[in-house]
């Protein structure tokens, strides 16, 4: 927060601010990625073993026990190699991506006493399953199986099936795909649609071009590629979408631009939310692109996330009827931010969609003529404000100042994941269980900083405490300010009231706090029985010594 300027929260400033917001940003994140590596390296150098190899430790940040399909990078200057645990036991994996590193990048003393032997990076896909909060170290020994050493092979197709064991996937040829839930029988098609429309708004509101046509990718014939590996699918639709250049063109009905757009879509065998990435090589101007996915729900409700719970809103607002009548300053499209997710269900089945972001958080449910939830992947403007706008008439919201930068020119990447819902299923654990992934750290025996020894001896596998999966999400674990302890923040998003209760790990003492880390009221005999209650909505804070 403290590196916004007034109103840049909402990306409205000029390119010069933006700039500095951004750099700052790019500071304050170099600093936490750095401090995050130096730690799980302490941890690592500090595992008391037997085993001389390199390590590669998997940190299950989750307070539940979890197993995923994770992607890691091996650096090794072995040309075969085998994971194994601390007991020899070997752990399979299958490798996407094999690459030459000159080993001055990984410790310029190397090639300074003329040792010029390339490392190979390894990029690998491994399942595992770890219990809540811990880490597990696998050692990179020499040899290994040849079903292992093969990079996986990539093939080009025009539309096909793909089969996990929760969906059936059509892959349609413009790229859209079609999904059916295995479990549920529940079927949407044409999934992944793209849309491009004008953008004739400025930094604080998108606003239609009266008149203008949007561009669809239904028509497309993209490029589609599939890589099969143990676990999954990755499937590369690259679409290159022909627009107008700006506003000039949409309105004489002209196209002399393209905009390229590819996803990458990650159906995992046994995983619920389907990864998707789509990065965009943006040379437009002044427009708006989304992607559809549309439904067969009966539904006139969304429901997303804010800070500490989630909020329903209707597709369309009944003000609408009336925002001119009763003179309002804007129309009050239904339009809408999110935290991390969106969702619709149906009013009979339960059954749902729900779209996990990482990335843009804007969304857009077009009711017609069936649910489609719109995501906003970037808006392209040219101005801070803009007055006499289609959903905002009169004076502008801000000052009439050219801002070039926001017209998002360039290579842009957004993650994004998305899952059919049963009637049990609840969004918010399954979003907050994707956000979390495995994180890895790879000892080699070249630093490029040397650190003094820890003085710790810590097992080659470990973990903290559990929590029960009951619906309830940990927002926070870090060690108190002011007492020897740490401090667990849990917070309650459903409609429903749930106990706080650990599975195991339960610690010697627990003290309600506020969120300054004052107070100190004794609630581990409740929170023993099961009965320290979290209301919808509601935060708790608590002290465990």
């Amino acid at each position: 927060m403290k590196n916004h300027a007034h109103d840049s929260i909402g990306c409205c400033c000029s390119d010069k601010v933006h700039q500095e917001i951004a750099n700052r940003f790019f500071i304050a994140n170099e600093k936490t990625d750095q401090l995050i590596t130096f730690y799980k390296r302490k941890i690592v150098d500090s595992i008391d073993t037997v085993r001389e190899e390199d390590r590669l430790t998997f940190f299950n940040l989750s307070p539940h026990a979890d197993r995923k399909v994770i992607r890691a990078e091996v650096i090794t200057k072995l040309e075969d190699f085998q994971l194994e645990k601390e007991s020899g036991e070997s752990v399979p994996y299958h490798v996407i991506e094999r690459d030459i590193l000159d080993p001055g990048l990984i410790d310029r003393q190397i090639v300074h006493y003329g040792n010029y032997e390339p490392f190979y990076k390894y990029t690998i896909e491994i399942q595992l399953a770890l219990p809540a909060l811990s880490y597990d170290t696998l050692f990179v020994a020499l040899e290994q199986s040849a079903d292992q050493s093969e990079v996986a092979a990539t093939t080009e197709i025009e539309a096909e099936n793909i089969t996990t064991s929760l969906y059936e996937v059509t892959v349609n040829p413009n790229g859209t795909i079609d999904l059916v839930d295995r479990r549920t029988g529940q079927a949407f098609e044409g999934l992944l649609l793209l849309e491009d429309s004008a953008d004739d708004g400025d930094e604080y509101d998108y606003s239609p071009l009266l008149g203008d046509q949007p561009i669809s990718s239904h028509s497309s014939r993209p490029t589609i590629k599939r890589a099969d590996s143990r676990w999954g699918t990755r499937l590369t639709v690259s679409h290159d979408l022909k627009v107008p250049y700006n506003l000039e063109e949409r309105k004489n009905g002209h196209s002399s631009s393209h905009v390229k757009v590819t996803l990458e879509l990650d159906f995992i065998h046994d995983e619920p939310v389907i990864g998707l990435v789509v990065s965009v090589d943006n040379v437009a101007n002044d427009h708006r692109l989304r992607i559809h996915l549309p439904t067969t729900l009966q539904s006139q409700v969304s429901f997303s996330d804010h800070q500490f719970g989630e909020i329903k809103r209707p597709f369309i607002d009944d003000a609408l009827q009336v925002w001119e009548k009763e003179d309002w300053d804007e129309r009050p499209d239904g339009i809408f931010p999110m935290l991390s997710y969106v969702g619709v269900k149906d009013n009979e089945t339960n059954h749902g969609l729900g779209i996990i972001t990482n990335s843009s958080r804007e969304f857009e449910v077009i009711p017609n003529p069936s649910p489609t939830i719109a995501i906003t992947l970037f808006r392209s403007v040219d101005v801070l404000g803009k007055e006499e706008l289609v959903r905002r008439p009169g004076r502008p919201s801000g000052i009439k100042l050219p801002t070039l930068d926001s017209q998002m020119l360039g290579t842009y990447a957004f993650e994004f994941g998305f899952t059919m819902l049963r009637p049990e299923d609840e969004l918010s654990s399954i979003a907050k269980r994707y956000l979390t992934p495995f994180v890895t750290y790879n000892k080699i025996p070249h630093d490029a900083m040397r650190l003094n020894p820890t003085g710790l001896r810590l097992k080659a596998a470990s973990h903290l405490f559990s929590l029960t999966d009951n619906g309830l999400l940990m927002s926070t674990l870090k060690k108190a300010e002011q007492v020897d302890g740490l401090i667990l923040r849990v917070y309650n998003p459903t409609d429903q009231v749930i106990p706080l209760s650990f599975e195991s790990g339960l610690p010697d003492h627990l003290f309600e706090v506020d969120l300054n880390e004052e107070g100190s009221k004794d609630v581990r005999s409740a929170i023993q029985q099961n009965i320290y209650f979290v209301k919808p909505n509601q935060l708790k804070t608590i002290l465990m010594k």
